[in-house]
């Protein structure tokens, strides 16, 4: 994980963006190993053609028709999030729960869906991962901050600049 210098820019912290590696962490080792961060809801395909929220919305609702509105509303929002806004040189990060570091990363590329990488996990973006962070060495605000149950969710612009402080200062 080397080449962290220019990647962690502190002139985009509103746009860090965790992406939980499964539940538990327990893809964390794919993640890092496939250079990629994925999210689920393979029911819902590939995604490469659907390019606005109604077309991810429209998948959801014919993968999920037993689902209640807020639940489908909550994974239109993290899909069309991951999908569609997360930009290429967007720092991501995920939590290794095995070694208690967060690893922080860089998007390199779009979409791709890649049910071969892993299969519950299918809708994929590109990672250069640049460090790794204890996660004992955040305070426990930026902790509490990072501590959502959503699969994809973006972090405060304090905990951010801490992160991406530590991120710079990490050997």
């Amino acid at each position: 994980m080397a080449d962290r210098g220019s990647t962690l820019r502190a002139g985009r912290l509103s746009s860090l963006t965790v992406i939980r590696a499964g539940g538990g962490g327990i893809f964390a080792e794919e993640f890092q190993s496939c250079n990629i961060v994925a999210v689920g809801w393979p029911e819902a395909g590939n995604l490469a053609d659907a390019l606005t929220r109604e077309d991810i919305g429209s998948r959801l609702l014919a993968a999920f028709p037993y689902c209640r509105k807020m639940q489908l509303v909550s994974m239109l929002g993290q899909l069309y999030v991951f999908k569609c806004k997360i930009e290429i040189n967007q720092s991501v990060l995920t939590y290794d729960p095995m070694e208690r570091v967060y690893l922080i990363g860089t998007v390199t590329g779009q979409y791709a869906y890649r049910p071969d990488l892993i299969s519950e996990l299918p809708h994929t973006r590109p990672v250069k991962w640049i460090n790794r962070i204890s996660r004992d060495a955040l305070s426990l605000e930026a902790r509490n901050c990072l501590g959502s149950i959503r699969t994809v969710f973006s972090v405060s612009e304090e905990a951010s600049r801490e992160i991406l402080r530590l991120a710079r200062s990490v050997s």
